[in-house]
């Protein structure tokens, strides 16, 4: 956990560090993900995502975002509610066609603790590979695949930290807003 979480705060810093001028491309996006946990056949969860997005560099980006989450598994459903950094590279871009990979790690509270045994305070990470194509100038549509992890970091002791690890795909709605401000 720690190897990630140096990993995701490395990333988000260099995301952030060639971005200081604010002329690039600002989005507005919304996203709809559902994953099912790598080890426990009836687990999985629903997130929907809103957040805003700064591409300062052709080939990298950061933002922020809000998240709601709904996790459900046999015996225990929770809702959650979350606020995380993110930032994504371009491994290929054109004006109509972008290919990405996109990491985000951030705080989230939920409701009861989850997963069985967790807590109601927790960190998520999350990792996608996925792309997205241009439909208007404004507009573009985005589909992903995705990694997520939950957990408490510890923070009641290894005994009170299970975690939530899943796989899943994402879709989302992404809104040019350069002319908006």
């Amino acid at each position: 956990m720690l190897k990630r979480t140096i990993c995701v705060i490395v990333l988000l810093a260099a995301g952030m560090s060639s971005s200081a001028r604010w002329k690039g491309d600002k989005y507005l996006y919304a996203e709809a993900a559902y994953l099912k946990e790598m080890d426990y056949e009836n687990s999985s969860q629903w997130m929907l995502n809103a957040g805003i997005e700064y591409i300062g560099n052709p080939l990298k980006s950061f933002g922020c975002e809000l998240n709601i989450w709904h996790y459900k598994e046999p015996g225990n459903t929770a809702l959650g509610f979350g606020l995380r950094p993110m930032t994504k590279y371009y491994l290929w871009r054109t004006r109509r066609f972008r290919v990405f990979i996109e990491v985000k790690g951030g705080l989230i509270y939920v409701t009861p603790d989850f997963p069985d045994g967790g807590s109601q305070f927790n960190f998520t990470f999350s990792s996608s590979a996925g792309g997205d194509i241009r439909i208007s100038d404004r507009t573009r549509l985005m589909l992903a695949a995705r990694y997520a992890h939950m957990s408490n970091w510890n923070l009641y002791g290894t005994d009170n930290n299970p975690t939530w690890d899943g796989l899943g795909y994402v879709a989302g709605v992404i809104w040019n807003i350069n002319n908006w401000f």
